[in-house]
């Protein structure tokens, strides 16, 4: 079946066929290729899906996403009323020979967005504080740096803060996410409070946090996020939900699976990095738990992700028997898909850190 390939290569070097020819011969030839019952030498699948599997169609969104372009940082600050403060670092990372600071810079109190400001206003019932956080070289540089992570904390005197530049397209997403960490934490420190009324406003903000910052309660709470993420980021009434590169939300869409599993990941993240900074051993039931819950769950996307674009070309074909090349294109994504590696799904954001500390572990 792959004899007359070289056939093809000399009619496309001899003008014979065109470029769009050759493309569409070839999709045929590499969806023989990826028909392993036709390919019995054991191995073979792994050497060809390693090479030719990378293939992917980074253009396709396969839900509706908002049309209209995000606003430029200047147009969303203008909608937003910073309350200047003394500049908080609250994170020194070294860069190259320089060192990048985060600081708090301002308190948001008022937004021109009706949404944002609903946030704002539920934040400040429960006295948390939403700060504007701003990035800059510790040393002199002609690179500007207004990009922070988000965040959540709590200060030494127990108040609650939010540290977020809503000027980035996409923000209230990420507020959304942020919030819900706030509104877990309100809760636990209202048990507490229930269970010991002597403890101060200070202590019972601190033991609450204590309590959400465990590496079990990690994952409930980012849980919780995503599910808040996922809830608003479709509101497509705010501007501040404008972004240029949507995150995944289908099961064939670009990082879905790191995405979701976010909460099993950070818990292990979390879980090394304390051991790794303390006396303390790493507590491998809960590692192990979820990393098994993780690998189980990465699994059934990768075979649904499959069955995806199986399904679509098995309709394509049917419903146009023109249609091979295209079709042909869809069983190429889908045997792609199947020999993705499972640990680097899960860990995809997170894999050179991780690579670092050295963990060891099995492709799915």
């Amino acid at each position: 079946e792959m004899a007359s390939i070289m056939g093809v290569i000399r009619q496309f070097d001899s003008k014979e066929i065109s470029v769009l020819q050759l493309h569409k011969r070839l999709l045929l030839y590499r969806d023989i290729i990826f028909d392993h019952k036709s390919r019995p030498v054991v191995g073979l699948e792994d050497t060809i899906e390693a090479n030719i599997g990378p293939y992917r169609n980074e253009l396709l969104q396969v839900t509706p996403r908002i049309s209209e372009a995000p606003l430029s940082y200047e147009a969303l600050l203008a909608l937003t009323k910073v309350q200047t403060i003394d500049p908080v670092c609250v994170r020194k990372t070294r860069h190259d020979d320089n060192t990048i600071l985060v600081n708090e810079v301002g308190l948001y109190t008022h937004c021109k967005d009706r949404f944002v400001q609903e946030f704002i206003d539920d934040m400040t019932s429960i006295g948390c504080e939403i700060r504007m956080v701003k990035s800059q070289y510790e040393k002199p540089c002609d690179v500007p740096l207004n990009i922070a992570d988000s965040y959540f904390r709590v200060s030494q005197e127990g108040i609650p803060i939010i540290g977020i530049n809503l000027a980035i397209a996409g923000s209230l997403t990420t507020l959304a996410h942020e919030v819900e960490h706030v509104r877990m934490w309100h809760e636990c420190k209202i048990e507490l409070a229930s269970k010991d009324a002597l403890l101060t406003k200070s202590q019972l903000a601190n033991l609450a946090n204590d309590f959400v910052m465990q590496p079990r309660q990690r994952v409930l709470s980012e849980r919780r996020s995503i599910a808040a993420e996922l809830k608003i980021e479709t509101n497509d009434d705010s501007v501040f939900n404008r972004v240029r590169k949507p995150r995944a939300r289908h099961i064939a869409e670009s990082g879905y699976t790191a995405r979701m599993l976010y909460p099993e990941c950070e818990g292990i993240r979390d879980e090394l990095h304390r051991c790794r900074w303390s006396e303390k051993s790493v507590d491998d039931v809960l590692v192990n738990e979820l990393m098994a819950n993780a690998v189980k769950e990465a699994l059934r996307n990768r075979k649904k992700h499959f069955e995806y674009y199986m399904n679509k070309a098995r309709t394509l074909c049917k419903a146009s028997p023109t249609k091979r090349v295209e079709a042909a294109e869809l069983r190429a994504l889908a045997y792609a898909v199947r020999s993705h590696n499972v640990f680097e799904c899960i860990f995809k954001y997170d894999i050179k850190r991780l690579n670092v500390i050295k963990i060891r572990y099995i492709n799915g």
